[in-house]
Order: C-alpha cells, then sequence, then structure tokens
C-alpha cells in the first residue's frame, strides 16, 4: 500500500499530525490503483498526486469547498488548542492596544 505522509494545511503550523488527512501517491501508481484509491476517497482520505516527489494534485471527497475547508479550519484550531497556554483577558488586551500605539 501507500505510504502515509503529512499533508500541510493552510494557515496551519508543523506541529499537528495531519498523517490520517492526506496520503501521497506517485502519478506513476494512480493509473494502475485508480479503482482503489477512488474507493479511499469516499471514505474520505485525500490523494495527493506526486510527480519526482512533488504534489501536483489532489484527489478529494466530493462536497461543497467552504463546507469543507471550514470542518479543516475547526480541525487546525482544535489541533492548536491542545498545545497553547491559555491566554488571560489582560494579555488579549495588550495585544489589542499593541498595534494602536
Amino acid at each position: 500500500m501507500f505510504g502515509l505522509k503529512a499533508a500541510p494545511l493552510p494557515g496551519i503550523t508543523g506541529q499537528i499530525d495531519r498523517s490520517n488527512l492526506m496520503k501521497e501517491v506517485p502519478a506513476s501508481e494512480v493509473a494502475v490503483k485508480l479503482f482503489e484509491l477512488l474507493d479511499e476517497v469516499e471514505q474520505g482520505t485525500t490523494i495527493a498526486i506526486t510527480r519526482d516527489g512533488k504534489v501536483v494534485a489532489h484527489i478529494a471527497p466530493y462536497e461543497r469547498d467552504q463546507a469543507r475547508m471550514a470542518r479543516q479550519a475547526i480541525q487546525g484550531i482544535r489541533a492548536l488548542q491542545k498545545h497553547a497556554k491559555p491566554v488571560t483577558a489582560e494579555e488579549l488586551i495588550a495585544w489589542k492596544n499593541e498595534g494602536r500605539k
């Protein structure tokens, strides 16, 4: 089977394990394994097709882009919250006022 690799999501840091979100497959193997890959996509996996080690395309489950992006953003925020220390109200106010000087 194909190796799973972490795939970057927009606006998300490298601290998050994304290995269950996307799988990379060399373009040379896509034609041979297309129906197998489509089965995985139906189960929710996004496939990144690579050529010479660089991602050139994605095969993703069909859904409205906005809903998918919103879900990804929520997953990213929740993952970041697990690693972030709590913020006090005073810190928030200081950050807000920092740009107003």
